[in-house]
């Protein structure tokens, strides 16, 4: 309106990422490696090694689980609101996308799938490709609340801290998903992709920076331009004088 046109509304504030170094990354997963498979440790390697929100994998149902391609579909989410949940779609028309699953997560999952099928045949029931993955034979969902109360344990037993010092959230592993593929050299416009941002920019402004031994390589890159000389020309020789 005339009223608003020149009001400027005020800059996005992008808030350093507190992702997991990679120590603190191999230390997490032994942890996980050294218990049988819940629907916590699921879900922590579901935010780590394929960068879902919270709210996608409480929502990630098995028919969008495609074990023959090694992909999760994201389609849906649980969200909470005023104590209230609700299945909805994605984030964003962005945030629909497919996301490779490492080989040893698309195992355990194959594992609970044949477990839920078990449950379902001595209940009497067909197995349903709308159960969810991380909840129960009967239907039930991972409660996000939960989800989140119960990774903040884990973190704390663990004494997980990220990047920038604090305890790590459970939304940090999906910060630590996308600063590793950044780190390693992903072009961004694919780590966008799986991240489900709404553009390329979003993904630059929040994790281009966000590795501090990135930071420290950048470093020694300008320390060797800063070196550099241009090389000394040899003088010609002179042709030796001849005495008569």
């Amino acid at each position: 309106t005339p009223f608003t046109r020149q009001v400027k509304p005020p800059k996005r504030v992008y808030r350093e990422p507190n992702a997991l170094d990679d120590a603190t990354r191999r230390r997490l997963l032994a942890a996980l490696d050294a218990t049988a498979d819940t629907e916590l440790t699921l879900a922590v390697r579901l935010g780590l090694s394929a960068g879902l929100r919270r709210e996608e994998i409480c929502g990630l149902r098995w028919r969008d689980v495609d074990l023959g391609r090694g992909v999760v579909m994201v389609r849906q989410a649980i969200t909470q609101v005023g104590g209230r949940t609700y299945l909805k779609g994605p984030k964003t028309p962005k945030s629909r996308r497919d996301v490779p699953l490492e080989p040893d997560l698309a195992g355990r999952l194959a594992r609970r799938l044949s477990d839920v099928r078990w449950a379902c045949a001595a209940r009497g029931s067909d197995f349903s490709p709308d159960l969810f993955a991380l909840g129960d034979d009967r239907g039930a969902f991972y409660n996000p609340t939960r989800l989140t109360k119960e990774f903040g344990a884990l973190s704390k037993a663990l004494d997980l801290r990220g990047t920038t010092g604090k305890r790590v959230g459970l939304h940090d592993l999906r910060h630590t998903f996308a600063t590793y593929l950044v780190a390693k050299g992903t072009d961004v416009k694919t780590v966008s992709s799986l991240m489900g941002h709404a553009n390329a920019a979003m993904t630059l402004n929040v994790y281009a920076s966000a590795d501090p031994d990135a930071r420290l390589a950048a470093g020694r890159v300008v320390a060797e331009a800063m070196a550099e000389r241009p090389a000394r020309e040899e003088e010609p020789r002179r042709p030796l004088l001849r005495v008569v």
